[in-house]
């Protein structure tokens, strides 16, 4: 843990976070999306990356987005969580790191497609070119965070959530490092 958090606090631009991305995900800690190597689910015999959407510490959207009580109570919970986390991890300002990430998290969720539509095998085959990848997603360098997550021989790729990917340019756009870092 100690070379992550060291790693995470060198960042010191945007740029850095598709590096940091793909360098986590080799260790298996999550970032905004998820990148994996599977079969193509439209041919088989053949094996490609799939990258979908990620970056939720609960378990799916409606953890941030009902209003009702019992969602309330466990943001509340989760925030006391994340606070301890940060705290034992020494981090400055844990409870408003916290409540920074439960932001971030619920502006990412406010994306995230629901469990009905992430089952539409259709919807959710969206094969592209790296390229094209990259102009969906203008503020993020896919070839470095496909070097850095030992996927750069990837020349295309399933997308699951297109939109979402869209969305989550911006996000990676307007949110301040130091959210990202957090």
């Amino acid at each position: 843990l100690g070379n992550e958090l060291k790693s995470i606090a060198a960042l010191t631009m945007p740029a850095d976070l598709p590096g940091l991305f793909g360098r986590m995900a080799r260790v298996g800690v999550g970032g905004p999306f998820g990148a994996f190597v599977g079969q193509d689910q439209k041919q088989s015999d053949t094996y490609i990356v799939s990258v979908n959407q990620a970056g939720l510490g609960m378990p799916d959207r409606d953890y941030y987005l009902r209003k009702d009580e019992k969602f309330e109570a466990t943001r509340a919970a989760y925030v006391r969580y994340l606070t301890t986390m940060l705290t034992l991890a020494k981090q400055p300002d844990p409870a408003g790191a916290a409540g920074r990430i439960l932001a971030l998290e619920t502006k990412i969720a406010e994306h995230h497609w629901d469990r009905a539509r992430n089952r539409d095998r259709d919807a959710t085959y969206n094969k592209m070119t790296v390229a094209e990848l990259g102009a969906l997603t203008p503020s993020f360098n896919w070839p470095a965070y496909f070097r850095a997550a030992g996927l750069d021989k990837a020349t295309h790729v399933v997308v699951r959530q297109p939109d979402y990917l869209k969305a989550l340019d911006g996000l990676l756009r307007d949110t301040p490092l130091s959210t990202w870092k957090e």
